[in-house]
């Protein structure tokens, strides 16, 4: 148990500081991207990525994570997977490349037909390394993969701001995503010496599909309750909106991504090997959670009351109109972050039916809420719809799932109040600064109420249980990272 908890940490410390260095990279290249690129580019790029999204998605049938929860795999599943995932990322490119044209006509939009062709090569790309992942996380190589996944970043980043620059628009983004993804594919390949043999072995499938037909179809499902508005924004909309209404989304998405995104890919593998003990399972999925609520909880309380100024400050003011969806989609992120780590529980106890019987309630709730956004006109109302369903969606998820871990609700109600109350208590301070400075640059507002959250939410927080594990942690780590101390020479007698 020791042993295994060593690994998780060390592998979150690696996943940690990758993403200390390829948050700021992401959020150097979205600002200079943004300030580069027209909204109508970015909005057509995001009418393709629903498209590419969903064909990558398809690529992988859940197979990668059946290998992971797995307790044994053999060469033959190895093999197995390998050729299905590249089969399927050949076959899906192509179908890309057929319905492009009928997606850009359904759109009326002519000139997304060849970018969403170029972007499906994606698929191929990803088929050849989704085995060679799959080993380094079984193996828990979180230095390896961290490492090259930030040098994967900035080199697609620094292409990307390149090609805008040189005045390639949309195509500079398809650019970034197939630079990330070949260098990623190309890095795994070389980082793992595992080869594919010429092998397929049809009870092999059989073993891996009945855990993962059912997380592929909540896979399925869950993105398009992600993806839905954008689509529907896209077609009813245009260009133009769905590209300030994607800045908001990508802007609130992207520290709750990097926070349970970097953790999930540590965590879940770490808890399938606990799952056997509920009570176990429960207090290391606590913890998690405390610690994700701490930091996540101030992003997105402080991106909300900061929207109008961080917006014309960081993006400019072509992209103003993002600021109210901006801050609607934080009230959804600060409910959907606790929730979006409840899918380690499932994966980890292997209860994938679950899982998805649980995605078909909530996508129930939220597609209703969407459409009727959608059709009252503008990307305001779609956010303050999308936000109103995880009002509803939240507790209920976790609800559904407490039997999981023998959870109760008020346990995580107890779990994310400390955090959630010193980030509204924040927000509230933050509030007050701006309504003082009301007359003064949003540069100089938006410098002050940083400054003023920051202190005040270390303040506030400061003497919560989730800052009190996060602080042992931290000790814990660095003292396993000290050497040695070598014992004294004893003294010489002549």
């Amino acid at each position: 148990m020791t042993d295994l908890r060593n690994q998780t940490v060390r592998g979150a410390s690696w996943m940690a500081l990758s993403q200390v260095v390829s948050q700021a990279a992401r959020i150097g290249f979205m600002i200079a991207l943004a300030r580069l690129i027209s909204p109508a580019d970015f909005g057509l790029w995001g009418m393709a990525l629903v498209f590419t999204g969903f064909a990558s998605l398809l690529g992988d049938v859940g197979l990668g994570a059946a290998l992971i929860q797995r307790a044994q795999i053999e060469p033959r599943h190895l093999d197995t997977v390998f050729w299905i995932n590249l089969g399927l990322g050949i076959a899906l490119a192509a179908g890309m490349v057929a319905v492009a044209g009928p997606l850009a006509a359904f759109y009326k939009t002519p000139a997304l037909a060849p970018l969403l062709a170029v972007a499906a090569t994606e698929c191929i790309i990803k088929g050849l390394s989704g085995v060679h992942r799959v080993l380094l996380v079984r193996a828990m190589q979180f230095r390896l993969i961290a490492v090259q996944e930030t040098a994967a970043l900035l080199l697609a980043g620094l292409t990307a701001c390149l090609l805008a620059a040189a005045g390639w628009g949309a195509w500079s983004l398809v650019a970034q995503n197939l630079v990330f993804a070949t260098a990623v594919a190309a890095s795994m390949l070389f980082l793992h010496p595992w080869r594919p043999s010429f092998r397929f072995d049809a009870a092999s499938l059989r073993e891996l599909l009945h855990f993962s037909l059912h997380l592929q179809a909540f896979n399925l499902l869950n993105y398009w309750l992600r993806n839905l508005d954008k689509f529907l924004i896209g077609r009813l909309l245009g260009d133009v909106a769905l590209g300030h209404y994607n800045r908001a989304y990508t802007t609130m998405l992207l520290p709750q991504s990097q926070i349970t995104g970097t953790l999930e890919r540590v965590l879940w593998p770490a808890l399938s090997r606990c799952a056997h003990d509920p009570e176990r399972l429960r207090d290391a999925y606590l913890r998690t959670l405390r610690i994700i609520a701490l930091v996540s909880f101030p992003f997105m309380v402080g991106l909300a009351v900061t929207a109008p100024d961080f917006v014309v400050v960081v993006f400019g003011p072509a992209w103003e109109p993002a600021v109210a969806p901006l801050q609607w989609l934080c009230i959804a992120g600060f409910l959907q972050t606790p929730v979006s780590t409840l899918g380690w529980l499932y994966l980890a106890s292997g209860r994938t039916r679950r899982m998805l019987a649980w995605s078909v309630l909530a996508a129930a709730i939220s597609i209703p809420a969407i459409v009727i956004g959608a059709l009252a006109g503008s990307i305001n109302s779609v956010a303050i719809w999308y936000a109103g369903s995880s009002l509803i969606i939240a507790p209920l998820a976790f609800v559904v799932a407490a039997p999981l871990a023998r959870l109760t609700f008020r346990r995580v109600v107890a779990s994310l109040a400390g955090s959630a109350a010193a980030a509204l208590a924040m927000a509230g301070l933050v509030t007050a600064v701006n309504t003082a400075m009301a007359g003064s640059s949003a540069t100089l507002r938006l410098a002050a109420s940083t400054i003023t959250g920051i202190l005040a939410y270390a303040l506030f927080a400061f003497r919560t249980t989730a800052a009190t594990e996060a602080r042992h942690a931290l000790l814990s780590l660095r003292t396993r990272h000290q050497p040695p101390i070598a014992d004294e020479p004893a003294p010489v007698t002549p």
